[in-house]
C-alpha cells in the first residue's frame, strides 16, 4: 500500500499525525513524538503479542480510528519534499565539533531536535531540560563532580537549569539531544 522511501543513517523526517506510515525492515531509527492522547494502531499483532481491542482504537470503534488517517495520494517526491528536514548548524563550537537543529519551528511547535557532534570536548549549558540518546561512539559527560562514561545507545536526561555540561570524545561521539516545547 505504500511507496518505499529510501533513508540513509542520518536522515531525519517528520511524519505529521493522520499520515499512514510503515517501518521498512533493517531501519534502526529513533521515534521522538509529540505528547498525546490519540495512538490508534492499525497493526494488531506483533512479535506473537496480540494488542488487546481496548488498546487498538482507544477504545472507540473501528470507523473513529479510519477517520484520523489521511488517504491523500502524496508521491514519494513530494514526501521527500514536504517530510524531510534539512539540518542547520546553529552553533559551531569548533571546526569538527557542533550542533544542528534537526526539527524545530519550520516544522512543529511540539517539540525540537538536535543533533551534537563532539570531537575532543565541548562546553554546553541549556535553560531547559533535555534528553539525549548517544547515536554514534562514546565519549565522557561531566559536569561539577558527576562524571559518567556514555556509549552508543545510551540515553540520560540533563535538568533543566543544570550547571554546563561537559561531553569529550577521544574518537568522536554523536548526540540526538530532544527538547520539550518552548
Amino acid at each position: 500500500c505504500f511507496d518505499k522511501i529510501f533513508v540513509k543513517p542520518g536522515d531525519v523526517f517528520i511524519v505529521p499525525g493522520g499520515l499512514p506510515h510503515a517501518i521498512g525492515e533493517g531501519v534502526f531509527m529513533l521515534e521522538i513524538m509529540e505528547p498525546t492522547d490519540f495512538a490508534v494502531r492499525i497493526e494488531f499483532e506483533r512479535g506473537g503479542y496480540v494488542l488487546p481491542e481496548q488498546s487498538r482504537f482507544m477504545g472507540r470503534d473501528v470507523d473513529f480510528a479510519i477517520s484520523m488517517f489521511d488517504f491523500s495520494e502524496i508521491d514519494a517526491k513530494e514526501i521527500n519534499t514536504q517530510f524531510f528536514a534539512q539540518p542547520k548548524i546553529i552553533h559551531k563550537f569548533s571546526d569538527e565539533s557542533f550542533e544542528e537543529s534537526l526539527i524545530d519551528e519550520r516544522m512543529t511547535n511540539c517539540f525540537s531536535v538536535h543533533r551534537l557532534t563532539v570531537r575532543q570536548s565541548i562546553e554546553k549549558l541549556e535553560l531547559e531540560f533535555y534528553v539525549a540518546v548517544v547515536t554514534k561512539g562514546e565519549g565522557i559527560i561531566s559536569s561539577n563532580d558527576f562524571s559518567e562514561k556514555v556509549s552508543f545507545g545510551d540515553r540520560f536526561l540533563i535538568p533543566a537549569a543544570a550547571d554546563k555540561i561537559n561531553y569529550k570524545s577521544k574518537n568522536g561521539m554523536e548526540l540526538i539531544l530532544t527538547f520539550p516545547p518552548e
